[in-house]
Protein backbone atom coordinates (compact mmCIF):
# COMPACT_ATOMS: atom_id res chain seq x y z
CA UNK A 1 0.00 0.00 0.00
CA UNK A 2 1.16 3.24 -1.12
CA UNK A 3 1.79 6.41 1.59
CA UNK A 4 -0.90 8.12 0.18
CA UNK A 5 -3.64 5.58 0.44
CA UNK A 6 -2.32 4.63 3.63
CA UNK A 7 -2.53 8.33 4.81
CA UNK A 8 -6.29 8.18 3.79
CA UNK A 9 -7.71 5.17 5.59
CA UNK A 10 -5.75 6.34 8.39
CA UNK A 11 -7.79 9.37 8.43
CA UNK A 12 -10.64 7.49 7.27
CA UNK A 13 -10.34 4.73 10.49
CA UNK A 14 -10.19 7.94 12.65
CA UNK A 15 -12.76 10.24 11.64
CA UNK A 16 -15.30 6.68 11.87
CA UNK A 17 -14.47 6.20 15.23
CA UNK A 18 -14.64 9.88 16.31
CA UNK A 19 -18.02 10.34 17.94
CA UNK A 20 -20.78 12.76 16.80
CA UNK A 21 -22.88 14.54 17.90
CA UNK A 22 -24.76 13.56 21.07
CA UNK A 23 -22.51 10.35 21.29
CA UNK A 24 -20.06 9.49 23.63
CA UNK A 25 -16.68 7.87 21.99
CA UNK A 26 -17.41 4.33 22.96
CA UNK A 27 -18.72 2.25 20.47
CA UNK A 28 -21.46 0.18 21.94
CA UNK A 29 -20.89 -3.63 23.16
CA UNK A 30 -23.81 -6.53 22.55
CA UNK A 31 -24.99 -6.25 25.48
CA UNK A 32 -25.26 -2.04 25.98
CA UNK A 33 -26.31 -2.20 22.06
CA UNK A 34 -29.09 -4.34 23.32
CA UNK A 35 -30.49 -1.94 25.95
CA UNK A 36 -30.06 1.06 23.52
CA UNK A 37 -32.00 -0.53 21.11
CA UNK A 38 -34.71 -2.11 24.21
CA UNK A 39 -34.56 -5.30 22.27
CA UNK A 40 -36.50 -4.05 19.17
CA UNK A 41 -35.79 -2.32 16.34
CA UNK A 42 -35.18 0.68 14.97
CA UNK A 43 -35.21 3.05 11.62
CA UNK A 44 -31.24 2.32 10.54
CA UNK A 45 -31.42 6.04 8.80
CA UNK A 46 -33.19 7.95 12.15
CA UNK A 47 -30.26 8.53 14.32
CA UNK A 48 -32.13 10.73 17.32
CA UNK A 49 -34.40 7.31 17.97
CA UNK A 50 -31.27 6.02 19.48
CA UNK A 51 -28.06 8.33 19.63
CA UNK A 52 -26.03 5.87 16.71
CA UNK A 53 -24.49 6.75 13.78
CA UNK A 54 -25.45 4.98 10.50
CA UNK A 55 -22.87 3.58 9.89
CA UNK A 56 -22.30 1.81 13.52
CA UNK A 57 -25.82 0.23 12.54
CA UNK A 58 -24.48 -0.84 8.39
CA UNK A 59 -21.59 -2.34 9.71
CA UNK A 60 -21.28 -3.80 13.50
CA UNK A 61 -21.57 -7.38 13.28
CA UNK A 62 -23.87 -7.63 16.13
CA UNK A 63 -26.78 -5.75 14.50
CA UNK A 64 -29.28 -7.32 12.24
CA UNK A 65 -30.91 -5.92 9.22
CA UNK A 66 -33.97 -8.24 8.46
CA UNK A 67 -35.50 -5.47 6.20
CA UNK A 68 -34.64 -2.56 4.12
CA UNK A 69 -34.22 0.14 6.31
CA UNK A 70 -34.22 -1.36 9.44
CA UNK A 71 -31.57 -2.59 12.04
CA UNK A 72 -32.47 -4.42 15.09
CA UNK A 73 -30.66 -6.38 17.87
CA UNK A 74 -31.99 -9.08 20.63
CA UNK A 75 -34.75 -9.87 18.66
CA UNK A 76 -35.13 -13.98 18.01
CA UNK A 77 -35.76 -13.42 14.32
CA UNK A 78 -35.93 -17.54 13.96
CA UNK A 79 -39.74 -16.54 15.12
CA UNK A 80 -42.69 -15.13 13.24
CA UNK A 81 -43.24 -12.85 16.65
CA UNK A 82 -39.79 -11.38 16.28
CA UNK A 83 -39.87 -10.46 12.61
CA UNK A 84 -43.18 -8.76 13.24
CA UNK A 85 -41.66 -6.89 15.79
CA UNK A 86 -38.53 -6.01 13.56
CA UNK A 87 -40.92 -4.48 10.88
CA UNK A 88 -42.57 -2.39 13.03
CA UNK A 89 -40.12 0.51 12.42
CA UNK A 90 -41.45 0.77 8.70
CA UNK A 91 -45.41 0.12 10.20
CA UNK A 92 -47.50 3.18 8.84
CA UNK A 93 -51.38 3.50 10.86
CA UNK A 94 -52.98 1.90 8.21
CA UNK A 95 -50.60 -1.27 8.43
CA UNK A 96 -50.79 -4.64 9.59
CA UNK A 97 -49.28 -8.24 9.41
CA UNK A 98 -51.72 -10.16 7.16
CA UNK A 99 -52.75 -13.26 5.79
CA UNK A 100 -50.36 -16.64 6.21
CA UNK A 101 -47.80 -14.29 8.92
CA UNK A 102 -50.93 -13.18 10.82
CA UNK A 103 -52.28 -17.05 10.73
CA UNK A 104 -49.04 -17.97 12.20
CA UNK A 105 -49.11 -15.43 15.19
CA UNK A 106 -52.54 -16.39 15.92
CA UNK A 107 -51.37 -20.18 16.12
CA UNK A 108 -53.32 -21.48 13.51
CA UNK A 109 -52.28 -24.89 11.86
CA UNK A 110 -51.16 -24.24 8.20
CA UNK A 111 -49.89 -27.33 6.15
CA UNK A 112 -46.30 -27.17 6.26
CA UNK A 113 -44.56 -29.08 9.49
CA UNK A 114 -42.43 -26.15 9.85
CA UNK A 115 -44.00 -23.24 7.40
CA UNK A 116 -41.98 -20.06 6.08
CA UNK A 117 -41.59 -17.55 8.23
CA UNK A 118 -40.70 -15.23 5.26
CA UNK A 119 -41.41 -13.40 3.13
CA UNK A 120 -43.58 -11.29 5.80
CA UNK A 121 -47.33 -10.78 4.70
CA UNK A 122 -47.81 -7.16 5.52
CA UNK A 123 -51.71 -5.45 4.11
CA UNK A 124 -52.24 -1.44 3.61
CA UNK A 125 -55.46 -0.19 4.06
CA UNK A 126 -56.43 2.90 1.84
CA UNK A 127 -52.30 3.39 0.76
CA UNK A 128 -49.37 1.96 -1.63
CA UNK A 129 -48.33 -1.68 -0.11
CA UNK A 130 -44.71 -2.08 1.32
CA UNK A 131 -42.23 -3.54 -1.23
CA UNK A 132 -38.55 -5.04 -0.11
CA UNK A 133 -36.62 -7.96 0.06
CA UNK A 134 -38.29 -10.10 2.87
CA UNK A 135 -41.75 -8.42 2.54
CA UNK A 136 -45.01 -8.99 0.32
CA UNK A 137 -47.02 -6.05 0.76
CA UNK A 138 -50.78 -6.02 0.10
CA UNK A 139 -53.29 -3.02 -0.71
CA UNK A 140 -56.78 -3.04 0.33
CA UNK A 141 -58.99 -0.53 -0.92
CA UNK A 142 -62.14 -2.00 1.79
CA UNK A 143 -62.94 -2.11 5.12
CA UNK A 144 -60.72 -4.67 7.41
CA UNK A 145 -60.64 -5.30 10.98
CA UNK A 146 -57.76 -5.15 12.83
CA UNK A 147 -56.58 -6.61 16.26
CA UNK A 148 -53.08 -6.44 18.21
CA UNK A 149 -51.69 -9.59 19.83
CA UNK A 150 -48.25 -9.39 22.06
CA UNK A 151 -47.88 -5.69 20.36
CA UNK A 152 -48.08 -6.44 16.93
CA UNK A 153 -51.10 -4.86 15.11
CA UNK A 154 -52.23 -7.70 12.70
CA UNK A 155 -55.36 -8.47 10.89
CA UNK A 156 -58.40 -9.78 12.95
CA UNK A 157 -58.91 -12.96 12.89
CA UNK A 158 -62.11 -13.56 10.42
CA UNK A 159 -60.98 -11.28 8.10
CA UNK A 160 -57.42 -12.24 8.55
CA UNK A 161 -59.07 -16.50 7.50
CA UNK A 162 -60.66 -14.95 4.32
CA UNK A 163 -57.38 -13.98 3.18
CA UNK A 164 -56.07 -17.44 3.11
CA UNK A 165 -58.79 -18.02 0.63
CA UNK A 166 -56.32 -17.90 -2.14
CA UNK A 167 -53.52 -19.54 0.01
CA UNK A 168 -54.49 -22.52 1.24
CA UNK A 169 -56.18 -26.08 -0.04
CA UNK A 170 -60.46 -26.39 0.57
CA UNK A 171 -59.54 -28.74 3.62
CA UNK A 172 -56.93 -26.38 4.87
CA UNK A 173 -58.69 -23.61 4.86
CA UNK A 174 -61.66 -25.22 6.91
CA UNK A 175 -58.78 -26.12 9.37
CA UNK A 176 -57.62 -22.90 10.43
CA UNK A 177 -61.55 -21.90 10.54
CA UNK A 178 -61.97 -24.69 12.98
CA UNK A 179 -58.83 -23.69 14.91
CA UNK A 180 -60.03 -20.24 14.88
CA UNK A 181 -63.12 -20.95 16.32
CA UNK A 182 -62.43 -23.86 18.62
CA UNK A 183 -59.42 -22.69 20.78
CA UNK A 184 -57.28 -25.92 21.40
CA UNK A 185 -57.17 -28.29 24.25
CA UNK A 186 -55.39 -26.66 26.96
CA UNK A 187 -55.27 -28.93 30.35
CA UNK A 188 -56.55 -32.19 29.56
CA UNK A 189 -58.97 -32.69 26.49
CA UNK A 190 -61.90 -30.93 28.62
CA UNK A 191 -60.25 -27.81 28.83
CA UNK A 192 -59.57 -25.42 25.83
CA UNK A 193 -57.81 -21.67 25.10
CA UNK A 194 -60.56 -19.34 24.52
CA UNK A 195 -60.97 -19.04 20.75
CA UNK A 196 -59.94 -16.57 18.72
CA UNK A 197 -63.07 -15.75 16.74
CA UNK A 198 -66.61 -17.18 16.26
CA UNK A 199 -68.96 -18.57 13.56
CA UNK A 200 -70.80 -15.55 13.25
CA UNK A 201 -67.89 -13.30 12.75
CA UNK A 202 -66.84 -15.39 10.38
CA UNK A 203 -69.39 -14.96 8.42
CA UNK A 204 -69.81 -11.44 8.71
CA UNK A 205 -66.05 -11.66 7.08
CA UNK A 206 -67.61 -13.86 4.34
CA UNK A 207 -69.99 -11.63 3.66
CA UNK A 208 -67.78 -8.33 3.27
CA UNK A 209 -65.12 -10.48 1.57
CA UNK A 210 -67.52 -12.36 -0.57
CA UNK A 211 -66.76 -9.99 -4.06
CA UNK A 212 -62.96 -10.88 -3.78
CA UNK A 213 -60.67 -13.69 -5.15
CA UNK A 214 -61.56 -17.04 -3.25
CA UNK A 215 -65.05 -16.13 -3.41
CA UNK A 216 -66.25 -19.46 -4.06
CA UNK A 217 -64.02 -21.06 -1.36
CA UNK A 218 -64.63 -18.96 1.35
CA UNK A 219 -68.97 -19.78 0.43
CA UNK A 220 -67.74 -23.57 0.24
CA UNK A 221 -66.15 -23.64 3.72
CA UNK A 222 -68.07 -21.75 6.09
CA UNK A 223 -70.75 -24.51 5.73
CA UNK A 224 -67.65 -26.93 6.84
CA UNK A 225 -66.54 -24.61 9.91
CA UNK A 226 -67.51 -26.76 13.19
CA UNK A 227 -66.17 -26.24 16.46
CA UNK A 228 -64.90 -28.16 19.36
CA UNK A 229 -62.15 -29.50 16.72
CA UNK A 230 -58.58 -30.37 18.18
CA UNK A 231 -56.52 -30.58 15.39
CA UNK A 232 -55.74 -29.88 11.41
CA UNK A 233 -55.63 -33.86 10.82
CA UNK A 234 -59.09 -34.17 12.68
CA UNK A 235 -60.62 -31.87 10.57
CA UNK A 236 -58.85 -33.32 7.45
CA UNK A 237 -60.32 -36.78 8.13
CA UNK A 238 -63.82 -35.31 9.12
CA UNK A 239 -63.93 -33.68 5.08
CA UNK A 240 -62.13 -36.92 3.58
CA UNK A 241 -65.13 -39.45 5.56
CA UNK A 242 -68.05 -36.54 4.29
CA UNK A 243 -66.44 -36.42 0.11
CA UNK A 244 -66.14 -40.39 0.58
CA UNK A 245 -70.02 -40.38 0.93
CA UNK A 246 -70.62 -40.73 4.45
CA UNK A 247 -72.26 -39.16 7.02
CA UNK A 248 -70.81 -36.53 8.74
CA UNK A 249 -69.02 -37.93 11.92
CA UNK A 250 -70.00 -35.90 15.13
CA UNK A 251 -67.26 -33.97 16.57
CA UNK A 252 -65.46 -34.71 19.95
CA UNK A 253 -69.41 -36.16 20.97
CA UNK A 254 -68.89 -37.61 24.70
CA UNK A 255 -69.39 -41.75 25.06
CA UNK A 256 -69.68 -42.28 28.43
CA UNK A 257 -67.93 -45.94 29.53
CA UNK A 258 -68.26 -48.15 32.49
CA UNK A 259 -67.05 -46.11 35.35
CA UNK A 260 -69.94 -43.11 34.41
CA UNK A 261 -67.09 -41.35 33.02
CA UNK A 262 -67.17 -39.41 29.68
CA UNK A 263 -64.32 -38.91 26.90
CA UNK A 264 -64.06 -37.19 23.68
CA UNK A 265 -63.20 -39.58 20.87
CA UNK A 266 -62.39 -37.34 18.18
CA UNK A 267 -64.84 -38.50 15.58
CA UNK A 268 -67.86 -40.27 16.36
CA UNK A 269 -70.38 -42.43 13.76
CA UNK A 270 -73.10 -43.24 15.88
CA UNK A 271 -75.39 -45.62 13.88
CA UNK A 272 -72.71 -48.27 13.72
CA UNK A 273 -71.22 -47.39 17.01
CA UNK A 274 -67.97 -46.84 15.51
CA UNK A 275 -65.18 -44.07 16.52
CA UNK A 276 -61.93 -42.45 14.97
CA UNK A 277 -59.35 -41.32 17.17
CA UNK A 278 -56.08 -39.62 15.16
CA UNK A 279 -52.62 -40.42 16.36
CA UNK A 280 -50.02 -37.89 15.68
CA UNK A 281 -46.63 -37.18 16.75
CA UNK A 282 -47.41 -36.60 20.38
CA UNK A 283 -48.64 -40.21 20.93
CA UNK A 284 -44.70 -41.06 20.04
CA UNK A 285 -43.43 -38.54 22.14
CA UNK A 286 -45.59 -39.15 25.33
CA UNK A 287 -45.54 -42.24 26.84
CA UNK A 288 -48.13 -40.61 28.94
CA UNK A 289 -50.51 -39.63 26.19
CA UNK A 290 -49.99 -43.03 24.48
CA UNK A 291 -51.00 -44.67 27.85
CA UNK A 292 -53.40 -42.48 28.65
CA UNK A 293 -55.29 -43.13 24.65
CA UNK A 294 -54.80 -46.85 24.70
CA UNK A 295 -56.88 -47.32 27.91
CA UNK A 296 -59.56 -45.04 26.89
CA UNK A 297 -59.93 -47.17 23.95
CA UNK A 298 -60.40 -49.94 25.70
CA UNK A 299 -62.87 -48.18 27.78
CA UNK A 300 -64.58 -47.67 24.66
CA UNK A 301 -64.39 -50.78 23.28
CA UNK A 302 -66.20 -51.98 27.02
CA UNK A 303 -68.93 -50.82 26.20
CA UNK A 304 -69.73 -51.87 22.47
CA UNK A 305 -67.91 -49.17 20.28
CA UNK A 306 -65.33 -50.18 17.63
CA UNK A 307 -62.04 -47.41 17.57
CA UNK A 308 -60.59 -46.91 14.47
CA UNK A 309 -56.97 -45.50 14.76
CA UNK A 310 -56.00 -43.11 12.17
CA UNK A 311 -52.34 -41.85 11.49
CA UNK A 312 -50.78 -39.34 8.90
CA UNK A 313 -50.18 -41.82 6.10
CA UNK A 314 -53.84 -42.91 5.96
CA UNK A 315 -54.79 -39.27 5.67
CA UNK A 316 -51.99 -38.25 3.35
CA UNK A 317 -50.49 -41.34 1.71
CA UNK A 318 -52.92 -43.32 1.15
CA UNK A 319 -56.32 -42.02 1.61
CA UNK A 320 -58.42 -44.50 -0.96
CA UNK A 321 -57.14 -47.51 0.53
CA UNK A 322 -58.12 -46.02 4.42
CA UNK A 323 -61.61 -45.46 3.11
CA UNK A 324 -61.74 -48.79 2.01
CA UNK A 325 -61.24 -49.95 5.09
CA UNK A 326 -63.84 -47.85 6.51
CA UNK A 327 -66.14 -48.91 4.14
CA UNK A 328 -65.68 -52.23 5.25
CA UNK A 329 -65.39 -51.88 8.75
CA UNK A 330 -68.96 -50.01 9.16
CA UNK A 331 -70.52 -52.87 6.75
CA UNK A 332 -69.40 -55.25 9.22
CA UNK A 333 -70.66 -53.30 12.38
CA UNK A 334 -73.92 -52.64 10.57
CA UNK A 335 -74.14 -56.38 10.14
CA UNK A 336 -73.54 -56.63 14.14
CA UNK A 337 -75.79 -54.21 15.27
CA UNK A 338 -78.52 -55.16 12.39
CA UNK A 339 -78.63 -51.43 11.25
CA UNK A 340 -79.01 -50.06 7.73
CA UNK A 341 -75.17 -50.37 6.00
CA UNK A 342 -73.71 -47.36 4.55
CA UNK A 343 -73.75 -46.96 0.25
CA UNK A 344 -71.17 -48.40 -1.60
CA UNK A 345 -69.08 -45.44 -1.72
CA UNK A 346 -68.72 -42.70 -4.66
CA UNK A 347 -67.72 -44.33 -8.12
CA UNK A 348 -64.00 -43.09 -7.66
CA UNK A 349 -63.74 -44.68 -4.75
CA UNK A 350 -65.55 -48.66 -5.94
CA UNK A 351 -63.21 -47.97 -8.90
CA UNK A 352 -59.84 -46.99 -7.89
Amino acid sequence: MGLKAATQRALWTASARMPRAGQSGRVPRRTELNRILDYEAVRTGDRDAHGMSRERLMRGNDVEHPFWGVSSAGLDLATIEGLSLAFRPLMRPNDAISHTSAALLFGAPLPQAEPPLLPLHVTSIGTRAHRGPNLVGHEWNESLQLDVIRGIRVVAPADMWCQLSTMLSREDFVAVGDFLVSGVPAEGRNVRTVPCCNIAELRDAVRRHGRRAGARKLAWAIERVRVGVDSRPETILRLLLVAAGLPEPLVNDPVRVADGKSYKPDLKHKLWRTLYEYEGLLHLRSPKQWRFDTWRYQQFEAVGWKVIRVNADHLFVDPVGFLRFVYATLHRRAHELGVAPPSSGPRWLVSA
